[in-house]
């Protein structure tokens, strides 16, 4: 098992998506190494969240990891949602942006095409 640190914003903010991916962005410029998964309620909001986490990432202190961001939704292909499970390369930091009913639903999914034996 991974150990896993959960965060959740002391106070309410007007625009969560926006609140998700600067807090990301934080987390990777004063933090070691690991893995951020941001949960989110749907698609739009991936690909929103995914488009604030292009934007900072320009931004990124030299002495931060570089960033690798990774959706994982129904509307990817079946390579695009293995990609998450890729370790990240050396120097970079894996973002996976999901919402949690897609991620239960592709794990189980992925995890069964995993396992099916070739026909």
């Amino acid at each position: 098992m991974f150990p896993v640190e959960v965060a959740y914003s002391q106070q309410p903010v007007p625009d969560y998506v926006m609140a998700a991916a600067k807090t990301a962005f934080e987390i990777n410029a004063k933090h070691g190494s690991g893995d951020i998964l941001i949960f989110l309620t749907g698609r739009e909001e991936i690909d929103r969240c995914l488009e604030e986490l292009s934007e900072l990432a320009p931004k990124t202190p030299r002495s931060a990891l570089r960033l690798v961001l990774r959706p994982l939704h129904a509307g990817l292909t079946t390579g695009e949602q293995l990609a998450v499970f890729e370790p990240a390369e050396q120097g970079t930091r894996k973002i996976v942006v999901l919402s949690r009913l897609e991620c239960i639903t592709q794990l189980r999914v992925l995890h069964l095409c995993l396992r099916s034996p070739p026909q």
